[in-house]
């Protein structure tokens, strides 16, 4: 008897340990409610006779927030209709408001809010601000909210301020050195516009504070691994996202005439994602800048998309450049990886010196398939994984349409839709030189 009992008292002790891992380890189903939201965009209202101005508001679980990020929007717009009516265009010029909304743990939103001026293609003028709620509270946050007034973390952060935005341009392009002297003192840093996102906390910056006729913004990233132990004890715990599945949704060949309205859905749905854009359609300026702006990540699928067997290292290298000189020409921010035409990757695993993506999974979008959106998108919901990489493609006339299901699908079901690097990097992998990805779990250092 007194064996039994001890066997049963083991075996109720591995039970409440399994219970317990499975509780650690336990992924959303669904999105927490307090940080659902949808947006709508306004009809177009006309400024004279080519131009033309949207608003995008959300709603969320709160209306004070609602009210308070509308009335930003409204704010935002008037304060470039002057500066719309006055343009003289030969096709049509346009004003955009709208927030970029991040989530973050349980119960924190973000709102990256950018009024975008442009003409004729041509990016005019970009105004920006920022908000953090607690979504429980209605409480707006700062970054004093976040870190104590002795933590490390503001020598930290003075210190990837000036690095990171001294980057931005390349090296031929230097920044006003008071005006980047006057951002990192300590009285503008806690002040500063910032966001909570998917891995990392982001501080932004209108590029022209800077540099003179940059009309981008320039965003300072800061890894979660690497601050929330210099968080206080509360926000540590808000900023954990490891009850989120994560999925890379990334588009190849682009931009094209679909992607505005893609971007519009990423928009709605708060998500993030990756394009691997090709260096001949960098005539697509305006939409390159505001992929950028919005925070997604923008990525090399190589200048013309050749695919052949084999590349030199002085053509991986010249190719490289191309690509690095044109992104940094258009937003300021060089690429990071690249995706090889045609998944070719061993053509460029140790001559071009950069990190490789491939994909978990194809939306087969690229190939003339006549199917319809439906089918597209049940394709990849099927097959969406925690750590996966989905493969599309924005020169595909219908991705607006299958991408919509997919991210509301997501939505639904508690994931979160991030870019590539923030994909790693919450599961621990700074992207390295020479390696391929096809997901978190599997990471090729050495050809097959």
């Amino acid at each position: 008897m007194k064996r039994f009992t001890v066997l049963l008292a083991v075996l109720i002790l591995l039970l409440l340990a399994a219970f317990a891992h499975a509780e650690e380890v336990s992924y959303y189903t669904e999105t927490p409610e307090l940080l659902r939201f949808s947006q709508t965009i306004s009809e177009k209202k006309t400024v004279g006779k080519k131009g033309w101005y949207t608003c995008t508001y959300p709603k969320t679980a709160r209306e004070d927030v609602n009210a308070a990020i509308a009335s930003l929007v409204d704010d935002m717009t008037a304060a470039q209709l002057d500066a719309l009516k006055a343009l003289k265009c030969e096709d049509e010029a346009w004003l955009d408001t709208g927030a970029e909304i991040s989530r973050t743990g349980e119960k924190y939103l973000s709102f990256l809010l950018i009024s975008r001026l442009s003409s004729d293609n041509t990016l005019v003028n970009t105004d920006m601000t920022t908000r953090v709620y607690d979504m429980e509270s209605g409480t707006q946050l700062f970054l004093t909210d976040l870190f104590d007034t002795g933590s490390d973390f503001w020598t930290l952060l003075e210190q990837e301020v000036r690095t990171q935005l001294t980057a931005y341009f390349g090296e031929a392009v230097a920044p006003d050195t008071d005006a980047l002297d006057a951002l990192c003192r300590r009285e503008a840093l806690e002040k500063a516009d910032f966001t909570l996102e998917a891995a990392s906390l982001q501080l932004h910056y209108p590029a022209d504070v800077l540099y003179e006729g940059k009309e981008t913004l320039m965003h300072v990233r800061l890894w979660y691994r690497d601050v929330r132990p210099l968080m206080n004890g509360a926000a540590a715990q808000s900023v954990d996202n490891s009850r989120y599945r994560m999925v890379a949704m990334t588009y190849d060949d682009g931009p094209s005439v679909y992607t505005k309205r893609l971007l519009n859905y990423y928009r709605n749905y708060g998500y993030k994602c990756t394009f691997f854009v090709i260096g001949q359609r960098f005539g697509y300026a305006n939409t390159l800048q505001r992929e950028h702006d919005a925070g997604h990540q923008v990525a090399s699928h190589t200048y013309a998309h050749d695919i052949v067997t084999r590349k030199t290292i002085d053509w991986c290298l010249d190719d490289w450049a191309k690509m690095t000189n044109g992104m940094q020409r258009l937003f300021g921010k060089a690429p990071v990886c690249m995706r090889a035409p045609g998944g070719n990757d061993h053509s460029y695993m140790y001559e071009g010196n950069v990190p490789l993506i491939h994909w978990s999974w194809s939306a087969a979008d690229a190939v003339g398939n006549n199917w319809s959106d439906e089918k597209y998108a049940n394709r990849i919901i099927a097959n969406v994984r925690d750590g996966g990489i989905i493969l599309m493609h924005d020169i595909n006339n219908l991705v607006a349409d299958y991408s919509i299901r997919v991210l509301r699908h997501l939505q639904d079901n508690g994931w979160m839709a991030v870019t590539i690097e923030d994909l790693f990097m919450d599961a621990g992998y700074a992207l390295e030189s020479g390696h391929i990805y096809y997901s978190t779990h599997e990471i090729i250092t050495e050809p097959k």
